[in-house]
């Protein structure tokens, strides 16, 4: 018998609910094509994602135009979606490969960035006088 994705509502999905999915899809990657080194399984990982980010850039580059004229007959805004998503699942599932707490990482960035990003918008504009420092 074949192990099933536990299904989720993708209006209300967690980021922990899409790292538990990620962890299954892993698991299926990992039992349909088996690395026995820890090694060479990060290193097939790392490759996949370098594949994905090519495969991203070509809609991309098809998005704007820059492509040959029968790429750009095939392409659709849900091929360039759909890469997309590759990219993000390969990259959760590099971080399983990892051992990171994906979910952990994106809040505690998210927090650096905001504050960071405040902080610089503050003082624009107290340097271009929209706030009064009295």
């Amino acid at each position: 018998m074949t192990k099933q994705i536990s299904p989720i509502d993708p209006k209300s999905v967690t980021l922990e609910e899409l790292m538990e999915q990620s962890r299954e899809v892993h698991e299926l990657v990992s039992l349909a094509f088996p690395i026995d080194s820890e090694n060479e399984a990060l290193y097939a990982r790392t490759l996949k994602l370098m594949e994905e980010l090519g495969e991203l850039a070509n809609e991309i580059l098809a998005k704007q135009g820059l492509q040959r004229q029968s790429k750009l007959d095939k392409h659709t805004q849900q091929d360039l979606e759909d890469e997309f998503g590759d990219v993000l699942l390969t990259v959760l599932m590099l971080g399983i490969e990892l051992d990171l707490d994906v979910a952990e990482i994106m809040r505690r960035k998210f927090i650096k960035n905001f504050e960071r990003m405040h902080s610089e918008l503050e003082k624009q504009a107290r340097e271009s006088g929209f706030v009064d420092e009295s």
